[in-house]
């Protein structure tokens, strides 16, 4: 079963029930712990063999650590609030997952598979979704008159340029691993440049394009990068001759 996640770890357990009064023999199939990268997609098994139990009886439940949980999922349906949450029920093959889309750190939990019958079954899932750590700057990279000049925080360098020319500014970061608070820009002389600066035009954030060089646009620059973890920056100093 582990194919269904792109995880680290993912734990599928197997119990018999045999349900009264019928005396039906069931064997459930769910997913007992799991942990994934950020913004990944999940999916946390629950199945059973046999006869078949309408959307009805299957509910999902999110407990958080203290409380006394929530229901994610009714009749099939998932609860509004849940937006990133999606129950994938396929009856006639006793199919009642949860798959949870680009998954953040705040997804941590314990999930329930609730079975509403007369020997109530609760299959407990306990997911952890990886922290991805403050995202830092690698090097800052430009074609100058020089040539190209890279610039790290072991080795400033400065990037001189000749008047009249274009200049494009490299950011390089950490790989982005799904944030969803992460940004990147950039600024000059301790104040942000912002996207509707007509002096300037950014590719991505990432990259930033100074056209038509002139001795004003001589300065200290910076690169800033900013997630829920922190943030972090490298300046440069341009020259203009």
């Amino acid at each position: 079963m582990a194919n269904f996640n792109k995880t680290d770890t993912n734990v599928t357990k197997t119990v018999n029930v045999q349900l009264q009064p019928q005396g039906s023999n069931h064997t459930f199939i769910y997913t007992s712990s799991v942990t994934a990268e950020s913004m990944s997609t999940v999916r946390l098994l629950c199945r059973v063999d046999n006869i078949p139990f309408t959307t009805d009886i299957v509910h999902w439940y999110i407990i958080p650590d203290g409380t006394d949980g929530e229901r994610i999922s009714t009749d099939g349906r998932r609860v509004s609030k849940f937006t990133r949450m999606e129950p994938k029920f396929d009856i006639q093959n006793g199919i009642y997952d949860l798959i949870i889309f680009n998954a953040t750190v705040n997804d941590t939990s314990t999930y329930k598979c609730f079975f509403n019958l007369p020997e109530s079954i609760d299959l407990i899932s306990k997911l952890i979704v990886n922290k991805t750590g403050l995202i830092s700057i690698k090097k800052i990279t430009s074609d100058t008159k020089q040539g190209v000049t890279v610039s790290t925080k072991r080795r400033r360098a400065v990037f001189n340029y000749e008047t009249g020319k274009d200049a494009q500014l490299d950011c390089e970061t950490d790989q982005i691993r799904g944030d969803p608070f992460f940004h990147v820009g950039w600024g000059r002389e301790g104040a942000p440049i912002k996207y509707f600066d007509g002096n300037y035009s950014f590719i991505s954030g990432k990259t930033l394009l100074l056209p038509k060089l002139n001795y004003s646009d001589a300065g200290r620059y910076y690169c800033e990068t900013r997630n829920s973890f922190g943030k972090d920056y490298l300046m440069i100093d341009i020259g203009v001759d």
